[in-house]
């Protein structure tokens, strides 16, 4: 089911997590947790300061590879009428360069996500993940919307 425009941008606006799927080299699929802010349709994704493993992640490897990835956003929950999730499609790029844009991306990731008041925003030189999507479509055991909307006020109530 496609998603409209107003529930996705206020669902992108809203929700803290989503999950990113890549491939690697192998065709081997990889998925992560990942924070995100939307900005001017385009979604963003830092690198951040949290602890990490390895020099480059897996995720960053995968995109130079193939630019290609899915986003899923979802919930779960026992009472099965308030499940739902929403998928993104589309082709990334990785930005390092310190721009007018990437400043509005670096405050709004501040803003959305008050962490970033104790974590480094990013690991070491600033690397952003640009997701552009293509498609976006969804399910819910109920109306989509209806069913994101009920979680979208949930999560400002506990908020």
């Amino acid at each position: 089911m496609e998603v409209a425009a107003s529930l996705l941008s206020d669902l992108l606006a809203k929700w803290p997590v989503a999950r990113l799927a890549t491939v690697n080299e192998n065709n081997q699929p990889h998925l992560v947790p990942i924070v995100f802010v939307a900005h001017e349709g385009i979604l963003w994704s830092p690198i951040d300061g949290k602890r990490k493993q390895m020099v480059e992640l897996q995720r960053v490897r995968n995109l130079r590879g193939n630019v290609n990835f899915s986003l899923i956003l979802d919930q779960y929950e026992s009472d099965w009428n308030n499940l739902w999730w929403v998928r993104l499609d589309g082709q990334s790029e990785i930005h390092t360069a310190a721009d007018h844009t990437s400043a509005q991306v670096t405050a709004a990731l501040r803003q959305k996500y008050p962490q970033y008041e104790k974590i480094s925003l990013f690991k070491n030189e600033p690397l952003l993940l640009k997701l552009m999507w293509t498609r976006a479509t969804g399910w819910a055991q109920d109306d989509l919307t209806t069913t994101i909307g009920r979680a979208l006020a949930a999560r400002i109530a506990v908020a």
